[in-house]
């Protein structure tokens, strides 16, 4: 369960999204929840979310909030990182970090 204070910036980034086609990252993804709510309420808005954790617990909740919330496989990409590590040369139009 995301905290009071994520969903707010969440809802806020949310409804700054305008429509683009953007590249995403979730980093310290958790649950995904950032990650997966952009992807479900904005879908035309994100090219693609790449989440990013270094738990393999996380990376295993991720892929079951994923499966639930029936996003599509081409929309995301997971990695399991420390940080940046994997994901040298990747740009990114918006990185969120919960």
């Amino acid at each position: 369960m995301p905290r009071a204070e994520t969903e707010f910036w969440v809802g806020k980034a949310i409804k700054g999204l305008n429509g683009k086609k953007l590249e995403i990252l979730d980093i310290f993804s958790g649950t995904g929840c950032v990650g997966i709510s952009i992807l479900k309420v904005r879908p035309e808005a994100a090219k693609r979310v790449d989440f990013v954790d270094i738990w393999p617990r996380a990376i295993q909740q991720i892929r079951i909030n994923l499966k639930v919330n029936e996003i599509q496989k081409n929309f995301y990409k997971i990695y399991r990182s420390n940080l940046y590590e994997k994901l040298l040369g990747k740009k990114y139009d918006f990185i969120f970090a919960n």
